[in-house]
């Protein structure tokens, strides 16, 4: 049996839990990693507890099963998230992988260099991807003198969605695409040289991924699976100042940017989607041949 999601609490030999973050907890921080805003009314955050609680008890939830059976995370911060929540669990990190209808781009691609010097933005247009914090970004890089502008390629709605809209509307140098098909995206988003990622606290980082393959220098806060996946300090930042520090010595330096188009060329072949099912598929052979354990 392989679960797909969350924690199983289900005791059996051959059982896998793959999993993107703890689910049977209502604490704010953790509600926070699944999307959830506790501090949006005391009564709000009450009904999701009573919700965590009912599905407990429907479930027979209990830590021990989970802890006993074999955990796949997407990423060493997802680990760390169970081990808090399962003391006694053993989690095993295997990186989804991403793919692009665009093949990989190499650093020898010389058309690097006739890019464009915006930053582009991928993703729902919502508050937990921290849109406005990218416009932030490149107010601060063009206060510098740096000539960057904004592509925003996402669709959402309700209020947070209009704010952004207002925001770019402000803004000559800031352009928001939506319904935009999967191939449009990508021919739009490889024509940027940088890639802006702002969602705190991935679990994994899928976008980011998406623009390396795209061949974008991409910076990613500096926590969640996707800190791990960006492998280097100088594309990881704390805030939207240290963000637009760290922007301003990559977009001056050519060198500098041809060691991270290096760096970020060997995470694309390494955070690939057949490299998922390879290693997934070992672990699922390992387990299927793996001796019955006896009560």
């Amino acid at each position: 049996m392989i679960g797909t999601y969350g924690e199983i609490p289900i005791a059996l030999n051959q059982i896998i839990q793959s999993t993107h973050i703890p689910l049977f907890f209502f604490d704010r921080e953790r509600l926070g990693y699944l999307g959830f805003d506790a501090t949006r009314g005391r009564v709000r955050h009450l009904a999701r507890g009573l919700y965590v609680l009912v599905a407990r008890l429907i479930a027979n939830w209990k830590r021990a099963p989970i802890e006993r059976n074999r955990l796949l995370t997407n990423s060493m911060w997802t680990a760390r998230q169970f081990r808090r929540c399962y003391p006694h669990s053993q989690p095993r990190t295997l990186y989804p992988g991403a793919t692009t209808q665009l093949p990989i781009s190499h650093p020898t691609d010389a058309s690097f260099e006739r890019r464009s010097e915006n930053c582009v933005i991928l993703g729902r247009i919502v508050p937990s991807k921290r849109v406005e914090m990218a416009i932030e970004i490149v107010d601060l890089l063009r206060a510098r003198g740096l000539q960057v502008g904004l592509t925003i390629i996402g669709g959402g709605k309700g209020a947070y969605a209009r704010s952004i809209v207002e925001l770019s509307a402000t803004r000559p140098y800031v352009t928001l695409h939506s319904n935009l098909s999967r191939v449009e995206m990508e021919e739009l988003a490889s024509t940027h040289k940088w890639g802006i990622h702002c969602a705190p606290n991935e679990h994994y980082g899928l976008a980011a991924i998406e623009l390396i393959r795209l061949g974008c220098i991409v910076f990613v806060p500096n926590n969640g699976g996707q800190a791990e996946v960006v492998n280097d300090d100088r594309l990881r930042y704390s805030d939207a100042t240290d963000a637009a520090d760290k922007m301003e010595r990559v977009l001056r330096s050519r060198i500098v940017q041809l060691e991270l188009r290096e760096l970020l060329s060997r995470v694309a072949e390494i955070h690939t989607i057949e490299q998922f099912q390879s290693n997934f598929l070992q672990y699922v052979l390992g387990v299927l041949n793996e001796q019955p354990k006896k009560d």
